[in-house]
């Protein structure tokens, strides 16, 4: 496994947080605590920028909306993002406050 790509993560700073704006990991390694290890680098990443609160945005129907909240993050507010043809995006914005 070592070199091997198993997903990946993407982030933005922004004022007084660290939004998180892609996590991926292949179906096979989820569930093995590799979204946490993530996580964790998101937040030592963030604290090292003196942010204090890592933010998400998930989907209100994907399964990843109850990780994140056993990991620690709460719903912030739902948003809804009309993204043209008639389709929205229907989600919830997430956010972990740093200590």
């Amino acid at each position: 496994m070592e070199g091997e790509n198993i997903g990946y993560l993407s982030f933005v700073v922004r004022p007084s947080e660290l939004f998180l704006s892609k996590l991926y990991l292949l179906k096979t390694y989820r569930g093995q605590g590799w979204a946490r290890a993530a996580l964790e680098f998101a937040k030592l990443l963030a604290r090292g920028k003196q942010l204090n609160r890592v933010t998400l945005t998930v989907h209100k129907q994907n399964p990843s909306v109850k990780v994140y909240q056993a990991l620690g993050f709460e719903i912030l507010e739902p948003i809804l993002t009309d993204i043209g043809e008639g389709f929205v995006m229907d989600d919830y914005r997430m956010g972990l406050t740093l200590e």
